[in-house]
C-alpha cells in the first residue's frame, strides 16, 4: 500500500515470534520504507478504469470503497529534490527516482520482517522473507545529455542486516538522474 512516505510491502499483520528469548511482534509481510522520506501527497498519472476499496475490522467507518485507481503514481519531493515515481506492471510494479539537477541522491532503505539481505555476486539485491525471497535487480542510473543517454554506475550496498543503499557513481549534477532498481519477484 502507498503512505506518504512512499509505498509499504506490508499488509498489517503481524505474528509473535521469539527472538533472542523474548516474544516480539513482527510484520508478516516485509514492510519496506524510504529512509528519510518527507511527507508528501501522491499525485496519481494515468487513471484506470476501475476503483478499488478495502474493508478492515467490523467497523463501517473505517472501510472505504470506490478509490480510484492509477496506473502510476509520483511522490514529488519524497527526499529534497527527488521524485519517487511508481508504475504498475503486469507483476507487480516498478520503481524509479528522479533527481533534480543538484540534488543529492542519498537513497536508503529499511525493511521490517525480513529474515536477511543479500548481495549477489551479479549485485542484485536478494530479499529473505519466512515465505521465500525476492530480488532487486542491480539498480540501472542513468541521464539524458543532449538528447544521449548516458549511464551512470550504480550498486547496492548493504547498511545493516535490514537497511540498504543505492550508491551512485560519478555524474554531471547540472543535469536530471534517473536511478531505476527493478523489483523481481520469486
Amino acid at each position: 500500500h502507498f503512505t506518504d512516505r512512499g509505498f509499504v510491502l506490508w499488509n498489517g499483520q503481524t505474528a509473535t515470534v521469539t527472538r533472542d528469548g523474548a516474544e516480539v511482534s513482527v510484520p508478516v509481510a516485509p514492510h519496506w520504507e524510504l529512509v528519510g522520506a518527507n511527507p508528501v501527497e501522491p499525485v496519481g498519472g494515468a487513471r484506470l478504469a476501475h476503483t478499488v476499496g478495502y474493508f478492515r475490522g467490523n467497523d463501517p467507518a473505517k472501510w472505504h470503497a470506490g478509490i480510484p485507481a492509477y496506473r502510476d503514481l509520483r511522490y514529488p519531493n519524497i527526499l529534497d529534490g527527488i521524485e519517487l515515481r511508481v508504475e504498475g506492471r503486469e507483476q507487480g510494479f516498478e520503481y524509479s527516482f528522479h533527481v533534480q539537477p543538484h540534488a543529492k541522491p542519498d537513497l536508503r532503505f529499511r525493511y521490517e520482517g525480513i529474515a536477511a539481505l543479500e548481495k549477489s555476486a551479479a549485485g542484485d539485491l536478494i530479499v529473505r522473507t519466512a515465505k521465500g525471497y525476492f530480488t532487486e535487480s542491480r539498480p540501472v542510473s542513468y541521464q539524458w545529455i543532449e538528447g544521449t543517454r548516458r549511464e551512470v554506475e550504480s550498486s547496492f550496498e548493504l547498511v545493516s542486516a535490514q537497511e540498504y543503499r543505492i550508491a551512485v557513481g560519478p555524474y554531471d549534477e547540472d543535469h536530471a538522474l534517473v536511478v531505476d532498481p527493478v523489483l523481481d519477484s520469486s
